[in-house]
């Protein structure tokens, strides 16, 4: 709510320290109270209103209070009056008391009240282009058909100001003035990658950083749940693929990473394991995809898969070392 606020300011200590705000009256006039945190209440003024935590409106004022009109969409709860050290003071209507607890809500500014409520709009804010600076466009507020002044009846902040996307604006009464009114706008920029300040790359489509995979000039990209290019191995699912180490694309087919050999499936990148046939020949991949080579066993068989350099399963009679070694069209060691 954006209102005019009173004359006098009225101050109410949160919990059981002395952090004061200011919370105006719905009726009346504003008085200051006096807590003694040391027992644990505090003594009221009277016209004026309390709000606790889960927005009910509780009256504190005697019965002379008790059917003042509330605000549309509050009930109206009284408090007892059960402080001795206070009756004289509330018998002669000076001020009435209430058990000192945590009923006022210091985060939530949106339950402040005022005297007069008022017809506060702010116009649609233009949409703003993307200069990799804060963006900081002026709002327009008027209050009941009269433009107010930024500065002397309104403070403007903002939050989310720099990137594409929807950024926010905080409205908040000075002066005269009390409460406050959001507003937004909106951060463009052509659809495409973007250079954060981290370092890292985003990929935007309207305006909207974009997750999962995205297609960008033929090659494949991996943007995780926080929206950054993803680089290296990732598991996506349950398959793992290999994103170049600084340009993100998937790669597919043989790629050598730390120094061993991985086939990176050419329709979808993911990574191959077990046998796998490739071109002509077959090579075997280890549970971490690297190409095995050398001497294997599987399934209680041998095979040999080559020098380092090569993997290839051999078939027919091979060198290896001094001997000869015979392996059936399977590739299965026979003699």
């Amino acid at each position: 709510i954006f209102a005019v606020a009173p004359n006098t300011t009225f101050m109410i200590a949160a919990n059981s320290c002395e952090n004061l705000f200011g919370i105006p009256a719905v009726n009346g006039f504003l008085y200051p109270e006096i807590v003694n945190p040391m027992t644990d209440t505090m003594y009221l003024m009277k016209n004026f209103w309390h709000i606790n935590n889960s927005g009910t409106l509780n009256s504190l004022a005697n019965n002379a209070f008790e059917n003042a009109s509330l605000p549309e969409g509050y009930t109206y709860s009284p408090t007892a009056f059960n402080e001795a050290a206070t009756q004289a003071k509330i018998d002669a209507g000076l001020a009435y008391y209430a058990s000192y607890k945590t009923e006022i809500d210091t985060d939530s500014p949106q339950l402040q009240l005022t005297q007069e409520s008022l017809n506060v709009t702010v116009n649609a804010i233009p949409d703003q282009e993307y200069t990799g600076k804060v963006l900081t466009p002026a709002p327009v507020v008027s209050a009941s058909g009269t433009t107010l002044t930024a500065g002397t009846d309104y403070t403007v902040a903002y939050y989310a100001n720099i990137y594409p996307g929807t950024a926010k604006v905080t409205i908040t009464g000075k002066g005269n003035y009390s409460g406050f009114k959001s507003a937004s706008f909106n951060v463009t920029v052509d659809d495409g990658w973007l250079k954060h300040a981290d370092g890292k790359y985003r990929y935007y489509v309207k305006n909207v950083a974009k997750t999962g995979w995205v297609k960008d000039k033929n090659a494949w990209y991996y943007l995780g749940a926080d929206r950054i290019m993803k680089t290296g191995w990732q598991k996506v699912g349950t398959k793992w693929y290999y994103l170049d180490a600084k340009n993100g694309d998937m790669k597919t087919g043989w790629t050598k990473v730390g120094g061993k050999y991985y086939y990176l499936n050419a329709t979808n990148g993911d990574m191959a394991t077990g046998w796998k046939k490739v071109g002509t020949k077959w090579y075997y991949l280890g549970a971490n995809g690297d190409m095995k080579t050398g001497w294997l066993k599987d399934g209680g068989k041998w095979y040999y898969l080559g020098s380092a350099s090569d993997g290839a399963m051999k078939t027919g009679t091979v060198k290896i070392g001094a001997k000869n070694y015979t392996f059936n069209k399977s590739g299965v060691w026979v003699k």
